[in-house]
C-alpha cells in the first residue's frame, strides 16, 4: 500500500473508487487491493464534506492483527486531520468502547466490560457480571435498539461504514453494520473464495448473496494479485477449491517450490507445525507468509499464538 494514490489504481480499482453507491459492494482476491481501494474511497468521503464537518468513517476489521496492518501499511492515507478521522478498528474493540461509554445511560452498569476467558468459565473463576467474547457483539446491538438517541448519535457521526472481510461476518455483526449503516454509506469488502467457515451460525455462507440481494452495488477486482504478479498462488488455489488437483497450476506449484504438502501425526499440535514452518520460511528469506484457517476463532487463536512467537 505505500506510496499508493487514486491516480495508480487499475481500471478496475477505479471503477470501484469512483462509485457513489450508498451500498458497495467490492469483491477480489488476495493482493487484489480491496483494502486500499476502501481507505481511498474513505479519504475521497472526507475530502468531500463541507469543510466544518466533523463526521468520520469508521472501518470495521475482525482481528487487532488485521488493524496493526492497516495502520503499518497505509500511514499516508491515514496521516493528516482526515486520516486521523478515519477509524480502524476490530468489531470487539469498538462494541466494548460503545459498552463502557454508553450501557450505563440505558440502565446498564457503570463499571466497564470484563471479558470472561473459556479457561475461566471452565473453571469457574469468571469475574461478577464478566461477559464471553461471543457475547459482546449481541450486547452491543441490543444497546443500540434500545437506545433512539444512541443509533442517532452514531448515524450523525460517521460518513460512512466499511467492513473488512465482510464474507466471514456472522449475523450479530451483519445486524450491527445494518444499524450503523442506515444514512451513512455502507461498504463491504469480500473474497466468497475464503469464507472462513463458523459452523455455530449457517448464514456466513450467504452473507455476499444476502449483501446483493439487498440493492449492494457490485465491484469486481478479480484475481490479479500485487503480492503474486505471476498469479501462480491463486491460479493454484482455485483449482484446489475446485478439488481438481490435478490442476496444471498446482503441479508448476509445487515444481516452483511454491506449495508443499505437509502432515502430521495426531500427536502432533498443528499450531507447532505451522509456527515451526513459518520460522523455517522466515530464515530463508521469504518475506510474506500466508496462512489459511477454517474458522474465525482459530485465526484470532493462531494470530495470539503468533504473538506470543513474537512473529509479526
Amino acid at each position: 500500500m505505500t506510496g499508493i494514490s487514486a491516480d495508480l489504481l487499475t481500471a478496475s480499482q477505479r471503477r470501484a473508487y469512483d462509485a457513489t453507491d450508498q451500498r458497495l459492494l467490492i469483491l477480489g482476491g488476495p493482493g487484489t487491493g480491496k483494502t486500499t481501494v476502501a481507505l481511498l474511497i474513505a479519504r475521497r468521503i472526507l475530502e468531500d464534506e463541507p469543510n466544518r464537518s466533523t463526521r468520520r468513517v469508521l472501518f470495521l476489521t475482525f482481528s487487532r492483527s488485521a488493524t496493526a496492518e492497516l495502520t503499518r501499511r497505509a500511514p499516508q492515507i491515514l496521516s493528516g486531520d482526515l486520516g486521523r478521522r478515519i477509524e480502524v478498528s476490530t468489531f470487539h474493540s469498538f462494541a466494548v468502547t460503545m459498552l463502557n461509554a454508553f450501557r450505563r445511560f440505558d440502565g446498564g452498569p457503570i463499571a466497564p466490560v470484563v471479558i470472561r476467558t473459556r479457561e475461566q468459565e471452565k473453571l469457574g473463576l469468571a469475574p461478577a457480571g464478566a461477559m464471553t467474547f461471543d457475547e459482546v457483539i449481541p450486547r452491543t446491538l441490543d444497546l443500540l435498539r434500545s437506545a433512539d438517541w444512541l443509533r442517532q448519535e452514531l448515524r450523525d457521526r460517521y460518513a460512512a461504514v466499511i467492513c473488512d472481510e465482510y464474507q466471514d461476518t456472522g449475523q450479530p455483526a451483519a445486524d450491527f453494520i445494518e444499524e450503523l449503516a442506515v444514512g451513512p454509506r455502507l461498504i463491504c469488502l469480500a473474497d466468497p473464495d475464503q469464507v472462513i467457515f463458523d459452523f455455530t451460525d449457517d448464514t456466513i455462507t450467504r452473507r455476499v448473496l444476502d449483501y446483493q440481494a439487498s440493492g449492494a452495488v457490485e465491484y469486481d477486482l478479480g484475481y490479479d494479485s500485487r503480492r503474486d504478479p505471476s498469479n501462480v498462488i491463486p491460479r493454484a488455489a482455485a483449482g484446489i477449491r475446485r478439488r481438481e488437483f490435478g490442476d496444471p497450476a498446482i503441479e508448476e506449484a509445487c515444481r516452483g517450490r511454491r506449495l508443499r504438502v505437509l502432515k502430521y501425526g495426531p500427536a502432533d499440535e498443528p499450531f507447532d507445525v505451522l509456527v515451526q514452518e513459518i520460522r523455517a520460511a522466515l530464515v530463508a528469506g521469504a518475506g510474506d507468509v500466508g496462512v489459511f484457517l477454517a474458522t474465525n476463532r482459530s485465526v484470532n487463536d493462531f494470530a495470539e499464538r503468533l504473538r506470543a512467537e513474537n512473529i509479526d
